[in-house]
């Protein structure tokens, strides 16, 4: 048995038939034009005689009793028609009968005797496309590693011969098994400089509180958002070609991040409002912020750390919404160019540890005061043309967690020239959540309109 790391197992002990702990991809292609009406059932054929499997996707989680750990077991083999499955809906099915099956299929446990994934072929689409869903347990892999086995899997030649699963093992593919000794070498590192930087960190989160510019953790206002959540969840998905987001980012000097999240504040102030229960402060978001040209001794590419920000859910007119987000990230990047890397990544995650309680079960009776009200992803997609058997990869929406006090998720990525959203809800908690969908796209048509009158301003430093 190889023993699981705290962290990993914090989403194994955390999880109830109310709080599934696994994130899933949902992908959407487009079959080459000479595919007959039986592709989806050979592509499935296919994928089932791809028996190489990375021991990652071989792994299932034990319970030690007497040494009170928990750990991994690998298979020397899995039975993969169980977790290659074949879906068809019914129809021709639509878009909503397509994201009704993956909210059910996201409400399940995975099987925890098995390793902790399993993926959905769904065929049925009235356009012709078809669906790849899958799911993958947070104990097992994270967004960025499952993004990449698949990424990875697909290739930029449509004639590529080459058809493997998720699972294949390939040369440059690091899961988690991988990585583990970084990880905790990492957490080492980070625990050693949340001590070593502790008096300058100190001042930044002090002289935050004294200017009241930067949200802090549990200053988040209570929504209908911020209840415990119940076992069924919703689903929800659709993209944006990035050129609609062009004009607004030159015509005010904002950046497409600032955009997005200023579509979800908008977004969220009508949903509110519609429900009665918009509060007069605005909602707070955990928002992941890009850091370029960083000080100090760090070397590296981009770096990225966390953001509590206000989406100006409180703010009626959408050109202040975005000029106010863009300010506020603004802000949270100059906080943390202040920082050294390790320093920022640190305090990113003393910012951000009131979350962790939010996995432990013990904190679904303390979910009245939020640390933040809801969560926003970003999940790096690919910047070229993808093929699996020559379909075409067309969409990619990655589909989150919510857990006790954050009922509702949205997790962004980009696909060359589209940027792709899915939203995952508590169903009971969030009703309507196809709303939530069309109040996104109002919110993009109302900052269209105020950057077409020249309304959006570039926030003032």
């Amino acid at each position: 048995m190889e023993l699981m790391s705290p962290i990993d197992s914090i989403f194994l002990l955390g999880e109830a038939n109310t709080r599934p702990m696994h994130f899933a991809t949902l992908e959407l292609f487009e079959p080459p034009r000479d595919a007959g009406p039986d592709f989806v059932t050979r592509l499935h054929r296919k994928l089932l005689d791809d028996t190489e499997i990375h021991r990652t996707f071989r792994r299932h989680p034990v319970h030690a009793f007497l040494a009170d750990k928990v750990g991994w077991v690998t298979a020397a083999e899995i039975e993969l028609a169980y977790h290659v499955r074949r879906r068809t809906l019914s129809g021709p099915g639509d878009n909503y009968e397509l994201l009704e099956l993956v909210s059910d299929l996201q409400s399940v446990l995975l099987d925890r005797s098995r390793p902790l994934w399993r993926m959905y072929l769904i065929d049925g689409l009235d356009d012709g496309r078809f669906a790849v869903y899958t799911k993958w347990h947070h104990a097992a892999f994270d967004g960025i590693s499952a993004q990449r086995s698949i990424t990875r899997t697909l290739s930029p030649d449509p004639a590529c011969p080459d058809v493997h699963g998720w699972w294949h093992p390939r040369d440059e593919r690091r899961g988690k098994t991988a990585s583990a000794g970084r990880t905790s070498a990492s957490l080492r590192q980070k625990l050693s400089a949340a001590l070593q930087f502790a008096p300058s960190l100190t001042a930044v989160v002090a002289e935050a509180l004294w200017k009241n510019t930067t949200p802090l953790p549990f200053s988040a206002p209570h929504t209908m958002f911020n209840v415990p959540v119940h076992g069924a969840r919703q689903c929800a998905a659709r993209s944006w070609p990035l050129a609609r987001m062009t004009p607004i980012r030159q015509a005010t000097g904002c950046t497409v991040n600032d955009i997005l999240v200023a579509m979800i504040g908008g977004a969220l102030h009508h949903y509110l409002i519609g429900r009665d229960a918009l509060p007069d402060r605005p909602l707070i978001a955990m928002v992941p912020i890009s850091l370029r040209d960083r000080k100090g001794t760090d070397t590296g590419g981009n770096r990225v750390a966390a953001a509590l920000c206000g989406i100006g859910t409180d703010v009626a007119d959408p050109a202040e919404r975005l000029a106010g987000i863009a300010a506020s990230m603004r802000r949270a990047k100059e906080l943390h160019s202040a920082l050294t890397a390790t320093q920022s990544m640190t305090f990113s995650a003393l910012m951000l540890s009131p979350l962790a309680l939010t996995v432990l079960p013990i904190s679904a009776p303390a979910v009245s005061t939020a640390p933040v009200n809801i969560v926003i992803s970003n999940v790096p997609g690919p910047a070229r043309a993808l093929y699996w058997e020559g379909a075409k990869l067309a969409a990619n929406y990655p589909m989150s967690i919510v857990l006790d006090g954050l009922a509702l998720n949205f997790t962004i990525s980009s696909n060359i020239d589209a940027i792709d959203f899915g939203i995952v809800a508590c169903r009971d908690s969030v009703p309507d959540l196809d709303l939530i969908v069309d109040y996104l796209e109002k919110s993009l048509a109302e900052l269209e309109s105020a950057t077409a009158v020249g309304s959006v301003t570039a926030p003032r430093s």
